[in-house]
């Protein structure tokens, strides 16, 4: 008896001594690589990886339309590889650059991670801001395309000409009508809704107190049956997205001017001076005059959006649902 537990007394140590020393090898080789790296070799801008104590992988890399992106997966290090997800790195360390490489034939593949210190200790913060969320209102109806504001009421628009209104400050359900018009995207100008008219193809001018068309624009030069989403510069221009597409109508010449997208987009909204296109995991600030992206925000893991609305300075309203949810919410976001 006293043997049995002696050996297993010696057995449970050499246990503890071998997973301490693997922790201790891991340890020491992952210190190695821990930290900020720039990526030398990104093909659209710059680009970045941090490499965490916590075994995460961290990319920061820019699109070729200037959007950033980020992705998050474990690692592990094993003598001179590092797996990430499922995929395999050969490591190198020689002088300050950090080699991973996935395709080791092809030193120049876009696969392949070159990588020299950040002096800036770029964060996943700094790349992509997250955006501030602030009040939710619950809203009942799953069946939205677009929203806007007029004052303190949000509208929105169901393909088929339904319109809704809803009071952001009771949190309440106002009114309703349906357009004899087709309405999918609509957008306020001053206190009235433009829409996209889906069957003739045109914007209409709709006064929401009598329901009545006002006006209504040429065609739409690249307008179709989907989902044309607006966006107002507060000034004299109306742009009219459909997929790749932007259309601006000038209001004073009644005319538009027609132009390609570096992406495709779901929504847009415009404030001070930009237009801010929603992905439903990021918003993305564009210059209205180059059409590039400038920042871009992230907003939180299960709250996106197919739909944005300007509400004002630095604030949006955002639809939340992940169409399954009742209800889903409005919910007001800052982007700073």
């Amino acid at each position: 008896m006293k043997r049995s537990i002696i050996n297993k007394s010696l057995l449970a140590f050499i246990v503890l001594a071998i997973l301490f020393s693997g922790c201790k090898k891991g340890n020491t080789t992952s210190n190695q690589l821990v930290g900020s790296w720039r990526l030398v070799n990104a093909p659209y801008g710059p680009g970045y990886v941090i490499i965490g104590s916590d075994m995460i992988l961290t990319t920061l890399t820019t699109t070729s339309t200037g959007a950033h992106e980020y992705s998050k997966k474990a690692y592990q290090i094993e003598s001179n590889t590092v797996l990430v997800s499922n995929t395999l790195f050969q490591y190198s360390k020689s002088g300050d650059t950090l080699k991973l490489l996935q395709d080791v034939d092809n030193p120049n593949s876009s696969n392949n991670f070159i990588l020299v210190p950040d002096a800036s200790s770029t964060t996943l913060d700094t790349w992509m801001p997250l955006a501030v969320y602030g009040t939710s209102l619950p809203w009942p109806d799953l069946q939205m395309d677009a929203l806007t504001t007029i004052g303190g009421t949000i509208w929105t628009s169901y393909s088929y000409g339904g319109l809704k209104a809803y009071n952001s400050s009771t949190a309440t359900y106002v009114s309703g009508f349906n357009l004899a018009n087709s309405a999918s995207g609509i957008e306020a100008v001053g206190s009235d809704l433009w829409a996209y008219d889906q069957i003739g193809r045109t914007l209409v001018k709709v006064n929401v107190t009598t329901h009545a068309v006002t006006f209504t624009s040429p065609a739409v030069p690249h307008g179709s049956g989907n989902v044309c989403q607006l966006a107002y510069d507060g000034v004299n221009n109306i742009y009219c997205i459909n997929g790749y597409r932007l259309d601006v109508y000038n209001i004073g010449t009644n005319s538009f001017n027609s132009y390609q997208m570096p992406d495709s987009y779901n929504d847009l909204a415009f404030a001070d001076g930009y237009l801010f296109a929603v992905t439903n995991s990021t918003v993305l600030k564009i210059d209205p005059a180059t059409l590039q992206v400038v920042k871009t925000y992230r907003l939180k893991d299960g709250m996106g959006s197919d739909v944005i609305a300007s509400a004002g300075g630095s604030d949006f309203w955002i639809y939340v649902s992940d169409g399954l949810q009742v209800p889903g919410s409005f919910q007001k976001i800052t982007l700073n």
